[in-house]
């Protein structure tokens, strides 16, 4: 099952309330960014369960990747990400 949400506020909010296995997070987002919603979902703990995070996003240096590891994210991916590259993903 999939969620989509439009902002960081609402992918923030609807991670706690219920939260999924795997979230993909762009950095880019409107309201707060990608790295404070996962700051959020750590600091939370997201109900004792540990939720993958994975940064998808378009910045792509070494220390963009560095801040997302910092942040709480698992994977830091660059767009565009292949199916194949997202597959490998999940099936993580």
């Amino acid at each position: 099952r999939v969620r989509t949400e439009a902002d960081g506020n609402a992918g923030l909010a609807a991670a706690l309330a219920a939260p999924p296995e795997v979230a993909l997070i762009d950095i880019g987002l409107p309201g707060i960014d990608g790295y404070e919603v996962a700051r959020r979902i750590r600091a939370a703990g997201a109900s004792g369960r540990k939720v993958r995070l994975v940064a998808l996003t378009g910045y792509g240096a070494p220390e963009d990747r560095q801040r997302a590891l910092d942040a709480g994210f698992d994977v830091h991916v660059v767009k565009p990400v292949s199916v194949a590259a997202l597959a490998t993903i999940l099936a993580a």
